[in-house]
């Protein structure tokens, strides 16, 4: 699922130059909700375009994804501006 998403936006990524980088290991069947787990990864890939540093000349964005048939484990990791030390407390809450 990780991967059909992600290459449907590839085209996002690739236009403001910045690097896509997978890294998926599923082993069995793992349910999810779709429209939430799409919602997650995009809010996540628009950060990472909307805040992308265009200082450095080699820009990344990393999705790490493993699941079994019991859990599943989602890291991302971007080389962008990043979020100020102050904001971390109020990042993702409601």
């Amino acid at each position: 699922m990780a991967t059909k998403y992600i290459e449907i936006i590839e085209y996002l990524l690739r236009s403001d130059s910045i690097d896509l980088k997978l890294d998926i290991h599923q082993k069995g069947e793992f349910t999810i909700n779709a429209i939430e787990f799409r919602s997650i990864l995009s809010n996540l890939i628009d950060n990472s375009i909307k805040y992308c540093d265009n200082m450095k000349s080699e820009k990344f964005f990393i999705v790490r994804f493993s699941s079994d048939t019991n859990s599943a484990i989602l890291k991302v990791e971007d080389n962008g501006v990043g979020i100020k030390k102050r904001r971390h407390p109020k990042t993702y809450t409601t």
